[in-house]
């Protein structure tokens, strides 16, 4: 807006983005970058907007910014991680997941990254480590043993994958996903009157 300190447009451009207004965040960030290229904030800003506008390349030109004023902070890598895993770029990816990790072991946001990352490049093993640590890290996270389960039955233990989604239930009663994957595992395994159970409860958490 006309008259207003830079300070103020960063203020408006985070509450736009916190508004889901990124059309609109975008424009103030771009104006911002112009009279100041050297502030992370206002890149990561951008960033953020590119990605959610489906502006790939652009967002992980802006990540890519925020990683060189600011290398010490995990989120710079992280960030610039989901841009390139979004865009398809998955080695690059899964560097920059590791370089946050290596900066912050405890960022589940990366291990999780990473994770999926794995899982659709068929590197089963290192998935589930990464899914597994998630786990060590949060105990309650029932999406982190859906995952984990996801990733051992395509290793065919099925037995461990049963048990995993069967945690997942119990922590998260309303996760239809973990509720069917663990009725199909059941019905393939002749567990039937426990699959028909696992598939009702699906249904009652996800009505059709």
């Amino acid at each position: 807006m006309q008259g207003e300190t830079a300070s103020q447009s960063v203020a408006r451009a985070v509450k736009l983005v916190r508004g889901r207004h990124y059309e609109s965040a975008r424009t103030v960030c771009l104006k911002l970058c112009k009279g100041d290229q050297t502030n992370a904030q206002i890149w990561m800003l951008l960033g953020i907007c590119n990605g959610q506008l489906g502006l790939y390349q652009e967002a992980v030109d802006a990540f890519r910014r925020v990683v060189k004023l600011a290398p010490e902070q995990p989120f710079s890598h992280l960030n610039l991680a989901k841009a390139l895993h979004a865009k398809g770029e998955l080695d690059a990816a899964a560097s920059s997941y590791q370089h946050a990790l290596n900066i912050d072991k405890t960022l589940a946001e990366a291990w999780d990254g990473l994770g999926q990352l794995k899982v659709s490049k068929k590197e089963l093993p290192a998935a589930e480590r990464c899914f597994r640590n998630i786990i060590a890290l949060h105990p309650g996270d029932a999406g982190a043993y859906h995952k984990l389960a996801a990733a051992v039955n395509e290793e065919d233990k099925w037995q461990e994958a049963l048990e995993l989604y069967t945690k997942a239930t119990e922590l998260q009663p309303d996760l239809a996903e973990a509720w069917n994957n663990l009725g199909v595992i059941q019905q393939k395994h002749g567990q039937l009157k426990e699959s028909a159970l696992s598939y009702r409860k699906a249904l009652a958490a996800k009505p059709a």
